[in-house]
């Protein structure tokens, strides 16, 4: 064979994988998303961090600062407090019960209430 590839002394064209070789692949790509996984695991802000830099928003903090803190909101929902709010969710740890929401005055971008944690009472409400 005149430049041909050869795997274990046999030209590629006529190879043929074993199943052991097989498995070799696949012990390789497993190893390789697990390496992965890990590695974003690792880089990932942990879920605590997040959950108590919202606790640390203090009351009547701004929308802005919020945002800050937290990212940008991933939803919108019609609030049932006030003419013209809404709850702005934010992306939430695993670890949460539900997405840490903002209730906010769309007209003026005034926070009015900040829950770290859907399934319990607001955090703080703005005094008016």
């Amino acid at each position: 064979m005149r430049g041909g590839v050869f795997l274990r002394g046999v030209a590629a064209d006529t190879y043929e994988p074993t199943r052991g070789d097989r498995r070799w692949w696949a012990l390789v790509a497993l190893a390789a998303v697990t390496a992965v996984g890990k590695y974003v695991r690792w880089h990932l802000p942990s879920g605590d961090d997040k959950l108590a830099a919202c606790r640390a928003i203090p009351p009547g903090a701004s929308l802005t600062e919020i945002v800050a803190v937290l990212g940008q909101p991933v939803a919108r929902q019609v609030a049932d407090m006030a003419d013209g709010a809404v709850w702005l969710e934010f992306s939430t740890p695993s670890i949460a019960g539900g997405r840490i929401q903002a209730a906010v005055q769309e007209p003026t971008g005034k926070v009015l209430a900040l829950r770290c944690s859907a399934d319990g009472p607001d955090t703080w409400a703005a005094k008016d």
